[in-house]
Parts: structure tokens; C-alpha cells; sequence
């Protein structure tokens, strides 16, 4: 979608914008994305299911909103189909902060930090699908037989660009033990944290909000800490497991690692066989982050 047909859509549709300074924001992904004003967000889904998942969003966070610790996004605007655009649309208001990773927190502050998010997970994870009056999309992870194979697909392409370190080839020659089944229920669960997706302050002394969440689910929750994971690595996750509150099993924190492994070299051997266009420097980094002890 361009500026044009945007402002004009808005414009009609919410008279109080009539005439709002309209930018596009370059994120690719399910939304054409545009700044309003530098006040809101308005993200227009690109398809039927994304505009499904969009509705999934907005009624959850309404609801959950004031029961998380750290911020998410308020619907201000909810536009409905028109002549111009056949799915819903929503106006969120812009958060103040800079992307997890483009600022990245110092040594000192993760403590605080690594606190902060698991109070975060504690409260988003004691939700449950009969919590909410919308059916809440459930997310099956692949069994960890089946993470092993995707990874070793591509081995070639993986042994020759990474000169893997031993732990690496455990991993790209499937000699790694597999982890334990989970023994928990699935929760609600963001199921798309990295650092991208979280807004730090200036300082990145502090996470200020949690963004983007047209994956949320039903899920195992350590597609959460995976999450974490690839931002601020293996360190950071356990320091989390010291306050995040809902019960775990012994296997827990091995099958965050194990996935979080699994996950970085399937997107990297993606991305080195040209089925992905996802940022080389970014995918590497987020390895680095998931074998770093």
C-alpha cells in the first residue's frame, strides 16, 4: 500500500486524522506499516489470516493489558473493510523506545533486566486458552527428532560457512541428546520475542514494551525463553528462571537451549541455501547468542 492510499483511508474513515502526517515504516512482514502523526501506528494486514490474527491480538491485549508489568500495544483506531482496503485495520499508539536489537543492554544491567522479564513471563504465562472469548490459535512445536533432521538438511551449507565449534556439530551431525517431553500445560505465549520485538530505553537499562504480536498462542512456554535466548543468550535465560514463577520441570532450561539451537542453524541453513532473505548479520548473531554458554 502507498502513503496515498493510506492517508486516504484514514482520513475518511477517522476525520480527526484528516490531516495527519503520514510516513512509511519499512517492516516488511504480514502489514503495510505507516507512523501517523509520529503518535500511532497503523499496520493494515496483508491478508485474510493476517487480519484474523490482527482481531486474535487486539482482543487479547485488551483484555490482559493491565495485568502485565512491562507495556503493549493500545488500539487507539480499529478501521473496518472499505472500497479502498477489504480487511480490518488497527491504530496502535507509538511507543517511545529503540529496538532490543539495535541497543543493546550493558553486562550490569541485565540482572535488572533478566528480573524484569520474567516477571513479564510469570503474568503472560498464567493465562490459558478458556481465559478469553476468542479462540486462541494453538502453536505445536516439532519434536525435537524432528528439529535434528530440518537442521541436518543442511549440513553442507552449514559445516562450510560456520567452521562450527564442537558444539555446532553435535547439533549439525544429529549426535545431541534429545530433551525430555514437557511436563506442563501449554499457556498463552507471545511466540515471536527477540530483541526486535522488544523496546528498550535509551539507556537499554530497561525493557518498555513488547511489540508485534500477531503469533500469540497456546503454546509451550519456552518458546518464550527461546526467545531470549537469541537476544541476550543462555546466561540471561537462567538468570530469568531465578524469578519467573509458574512451575517448571527438570528438562526445562534444556529444551529452551536445545530449540533455540535447533531454531538459529534451521534459519541460517535456510537463509545460506536461498529460501530465506532474512539479514545474514542478524541470523549469525542470534547463533552466536544461542551457543554462547
Amino acid at each position: 500500500m502507498d502513503v496515498e492510499t493510506a492517508g486516504k483511508i484514514i482520513s475518511s474513515m477517522f476525520p480527526d486524522l484528516r490531516h495527519a502526517a503520514i510516513t512509511p515504516i519499512a517492516e516488511g512482514g504480514d502489514h503495510d506499516t505507516f507512523d501517523v502523526n509520529g503518535s500511532f501506528i497503523f499496520k493494515f494486514p496483508r491478508t485474510e489470516d493476517t487480519a484474523a490474527r490482527q482481531r486474535i491480538e487486539r482482543i487479547i491485549l485488551e483484555k490482559i493489558r493491565s495485568t502485565l508489568p512491562i507495556l503493549v500495544p493500545e488500539f487507539v483506531y480499529v478501521g473496518q473493510p472499505c472500497e479502498l482496503f477489504p480487511y480490518p485495520f488497527t491504530g496502535q499508539r507509538k511507543i517511545k523506545g529503540i529496538s532490543g536489537e539495535k541497543r543493546r543492554p550493558d553486562a550490569a544491567q541485565l540482572p535488572y533486566i533478566a528480573k524484569t522479564a520474567a516477571q513479564f513471563l510469570s503474568a503472560l504465562h498464567s493465562y490459558s486458552s478458556p481465559d478469553f472469548d476468542v479462540t486462541v490459535p494453538e502453536i505445536r512445536l516439532d519434536s525435537p527428532a524432528s528439529m535434528v533432521n530440518r537442521v541436518m538438511k543442511y549440513k553442507e551449507w552449514l559445516s562450510r560457512a560456520l567452521e562450527p565449534n564442537e558444539r555446532m556439530k553435535r547439533y549439525i551431525h544429529g549426535c545431541v541428546r534429545l530433551p525430555e517431553p514437557a511436563d506442563r500445560p501449554s499457556v498463552l505465549c507471545h511466540a515471536d520475542l527477540k530483541g526486535e520485538h522488544m523496546i528498550v530505553n535509551e539507556q537499554g537499562a530497561n525493557i518498555e514494551a513488547v511489540i508485534d504480536w500477531t503469533d500469540i498462542g497456546i503454546a509451550d512456554p519456552i518458546v518464550d525463553f527461546y526467545g531470549f535466548v537469541i537476544w541476550l543468550g543462555v546466561p540471561f535465560v537462567k538468570q530469568m528462571l531465578d524469578h519467573y514463577d509458574r512451575p517448571v520441570d527438570g528438562d526445562f532450561l534444556y529444551r529452551v537451549i536445545f530449540y533455540s539451537r535447533c531454531t538459529t542453524l534451521i534459519h541460517l541453513g535456510e537463509r545460506l541455501a536461498g529460501e530465506s532473505d532474512a539479514p545474514f548479520d542478524l541470523l549469525m548473531a542470534q547463533l552466536r547468542r544461542a551457543f554462547t554458554e
